[in-house]
């Protein structure tokens, strides 16, 4: 199976919508053709760069050998690896919660990284809106994910982990 995820559409369209308005607001202000130009060249670069960076999709594949992308700072283990696996119904109200960053990125609706958890061990993460996670150890890891298809993810995952 594979989960493919993008960070943050709704984000895009907003920092869209947002260059939109700072471009008309630049056209509109006095100044040099040449300065608004400039201006306008760079914000364009800029968004494209950001487009590029948060909007283009990852794949999360999720197969009988394990759990693996390449994307969002490279998750890889096997099923064989798992030590325990949990499902956690309310991931946020419980000791599995992300509460600060150490590397990654935190959108609204999408963080990936790696975060430390309420329990104070750190995770390598990748959730969505999802509330129900997925929590894997493994021998010197822990990952946790909270995809919208979270079913999905169970029903192949209890093929080959006992939760």
């Amino acid at each position: 199976m594979i989960i493919t995820l993008s960070m943050g559409t709704n984000l895009l369209i907003a920092f869209g919508i947002i260059m939109a308005i700072v471009l008309v607001l630049m056209i509109l202000r006095p100044g040099q053709t040449n300065q608004k130009l400039l201006s306008i060249g760079i914000l364009l670069v800029t968004f494209t760069v950001i487009y590029f960076i948060l909007g283009r999709p990852a794949n999360v594949v999720i197969d009988e050998k394990g759990i693996h992308t390449e994307s969002y700072g490279k998750i890889d283990f096997e099923w064989s690896e798992v030590e325990s696996a949990a499902i956690v119904e309310d991931y946020r109200n419980s000791k599995w919660n992300p509460e600060v960053k150490i590397t990654g990125s935190g959108m609204p609706g999408f963080k990936t990284g790696r975060y430390r958890l309420d329990n104070g061990e750190t995770a390598k993460i990748i959730t969505q809106k999802s509330n129900k996670a997925v929590v894997f150890q493994t021998d010197d890891a822990i990952y946790l994910f909270a995809f919208d298809e979270i079913e999905k993810i169970i029903e192949t995952a209890s093929e080959y982990v006992a939760f």
